[in-house]
Order: C-alpha cells, then sequence, then structure tokens
C-alpha cells in the first residue's frame, strides 16, 4: 500500500493482521518483534506518493 519498505505500529494487532502467509499449504505466520527508536515520525493514514517529502526525511 505504501511502497517497499520496513513498517512498524505502535500496536500489536495491526502488526499481526500482516503476518500471515497467503499459500494455502503453509499456515504459520512470523512477527518480528522490535523497539524503534525514531527521530522524526511521519503518520500517513492514507497512501502517500510524494517521494521528494519521503527522501527529504530520509536525508535528512
Amino acid at each position: 500500500m505504501f511502497g517497499k519498505g520496513v513498517y512498524f505500529a505502535d500496536m500489536f494487532s495491526k502488526s499481526k493482521g500482516y503476518s500471515f502467509f497467503s499459500d494455502s499449504v503453509c499456515k504459520d505466520g512470523v512477527l518480528l518483534l522490535c523497539e524503534v527508536a525514531l527521530r522524526e515520525m511521519v503518520e500517513l493514514e492514507v497512501a502517500n506518493y510524494n517521494i521528494m517529502l519521503m527522501n527529504y526525511l530520509l536525508e535528512s
């Protein structure tokens, strides 16, 4: 939805929804629990395709 990248959520239930494998043979999912330290944070509620903003945040 937001493109390639690593995404973190502040609620387990949000991440759990993405931890499944769509193949009907495999019923296992994997969830990596991380503690993340951030400088500035961008909260997106809808897809944002403004790549210039993302590049600015990555370079600062």
